[in-house]
């Protein structure tokens, strides 16, 4: 899983106004990182996600969205509002 990450440092940010967290620099996981991932439980199969509790604030009826890399599409069955 090594070659999937491309910097010996990567820095957490976070921001209080909106309670979102980033990392810098980005380092999208290839087929190893997510499949390694795929197996723990915490990590697709946990019904709590912050992230769609924050994600909701921003949604309203009519909004379009495009969620990459959506899995099972969770997002959209949790999305409370009629979306495109």
């Amino acid at each position: 899983m090594s070659g999937d990450i491309k910097t010996p440092v990567v820095y957490k940010y976070h921001c209080n106004v909106y309670e979102l967290s980033f990392f810098d620099p980005e380092n999208a996981g290839g087929y190893e990182f997510y499949s390694a991932l795929g197996i723990c439980e915490w990590y697709y199969r946990h019904i709590i996600k912050t992230e769609y509790d924050i994600t909701q604030k921003f949604i309203s009826d009519g909004t379009k969205i495009f969620d990459l890399g959506s899995g099972r599409g969770d997002l959209y069955n949790r999305i409370s509002h009629k979306v495109h």
